[in-house]
């Protein structure tokens, strides 16, 4: 079954969904009228930790994700969540990590198909110059995301 339950978050309300027992969405998008506005176990389990992440308590999550997408987007999901907390990686670099060095504007569209924010690290990857680029939810959220990280005190 689907659920989703609004999650208000330092960048923002932020709506969760799952579907059987996995998250397979975190982002600002609130989900069609059809899905059952619940507050399962594993929402609340996601709120706590995302609250924890907030209050620089917590550097990982332990919440089950069930990656949609081709073959290359679910290696990049991948590959960014094996990205450190505090640390940034090029789209180039999330591209070789991946598995083809080569792809990295392949990976920014990965980072573009990203449907669960900040548990899948995509706002910790920048351009090569070291600009920040695109993310779902604007940059001044990829840089508020950045600067907690930067200065967590776990």
């Amino acid at each position: 079954m689907l659920f989703y339950y609004p999650i208000l978050t330092a960048i923002g309300m932020l709506y969760a969904v799952e579907h059987d027992g996995k998250l397979i969405y975190l982002g600002k998008n609130k989900p069609a009228q059809d899905i059952a506005q619940t507050r399962t176990e594993l929402i609340m389990k996601l709120e706590t930790e995302l609250f924890e992440y907030f209050a620089k308590d917590r550097k990982s999550f332990d919440i089950p994700i069930e990656d949609t997408g081709t073959q290359w987007q679910i290696n990049c999901f991948r590959a960014m969540r094996n990205i450190p907390y505090g640390e940034t990686r090029t789209y180039k670099q999330l591209a070789l990590a991946a598995g083809n060095a080569h792809a990295a504007r392949a990976a920014g569209a990965a980072c573009h198909n990203n449907q669960v924010l900040i548990l899948t690290p995509c706002h910790r990857v920048i351009g090569a110059s070291g600009s920040l680029t695109g993310f779902a939810i604007g940059l001044e959220a990829k840089a508020f995301l950045l600067e907690l990280e930067k200065h967590g005190a776990i």
